[in-house]
């Protein structure tokens, strides 16, 4: 079954809630290495997890039912605002 409208809005709105506390870590510690290596860490620890691959969510329409953005996005907006 499809998801609903209302089910990708609400996955929308985590993943901006993921890119914002992202943010708000880097404010309130100032190391942006150390964020990337945890995010790398979570990354590693979740690719163990029987699950669709990891990369058919990365691009195309299935990114939309993703409920955190990619690493690569995290990763990217961090450096952005450092």
């Amino acid at each position: 079954a499809a998801p609903s409208i209302a089910e990708l809005l609400r996955l929308a709105l985590s993943r901006t809630r993921e890119l914002d506390a992202d943010a708000t870590a880097l404010e309130l510690t100032g190391n942006l290495q150390a964020l990337i290596a945890a995010l790398d860490k979570l990354e590693r620890h979740h690719v163990g997890f029987p699950a669709l691959p990891v990369a058919a969510y990365e691009d195309g329409p299935m990114r939309l039912l993703r409920s955190h953005p990619a690493t690569s996005e995290r990763v990217g907006a961090l450096l952005r605002l450092a």
